[in-house]
């Protein structure tokens, strides 16, 4: 499943759009990008990527 966030880039971080301290991810690309062309902001695309220590945790099992 592939899951798509509103953001922009600010002094050359990437700040994600969220409320209430949560980012609001979207499915469906369209709809991501009526809301980001509504506020004036890019659509970024989410990957989950795993960290070292769950990459230790697969190989000890």
């Amino acid at each position: 499943m592939i899951n798509y966030a509103i953001g922009r880039e600010i002094n050359g971080k990437t700040i994600l759009y969220g409320k209430h301290n949560f980012i609001i991810t979207y499915q469906d690309l369209k709809e991501a990008t009526i809301v980001a062309n509504q506020i004036g902001w890019n659509v970024y695309k989410l990957e989950k990527m795993e960290t070292q220590e769950e990459i230790d945790k697969e190989h000890t099992e």
